[in-house]
């Protein structure tokens, strides 16, 4: 909240709730939990962004290891990289 003041507490809140659970959940899960999510927050709207540099890297480092480039796997990363 201090180093953005203009976001809403209700975002923040979803955010880190995504961010914290959802790597926790097997494939099957993640859309009960997003439901779950949209139910406890309506009238907030997920937001997707900030991770543009790391998405790049990641898919750069997916081919130079030979390893297909699936949105699963990115998704999987970016949760790893956000619950450090």
């Amino acid at each position: 909240k201090e180093a953005a003041p203009d976001v809403n507490e209700e975002s923040v809140v979803l955010k880190a709730c995504a961010n914290m659970q959802l790597p926790k959940f097997v494939r099957e899960d993640v859309p009960l939990f997003l439901d779950m999510l949209s139910d406890l927050f309506p009238s907030v709207e997920p937001e997707d962004g900030g991770n543009e540099d790391l998405i790049v890297a990641i898919k750069e480092d997916l081919a130079e290891n030979r390893l297909q480039v699936l949105p699963y796997s990115i998704n999987k990363c970016i949760q790893t990289h956000q619950t450090q």
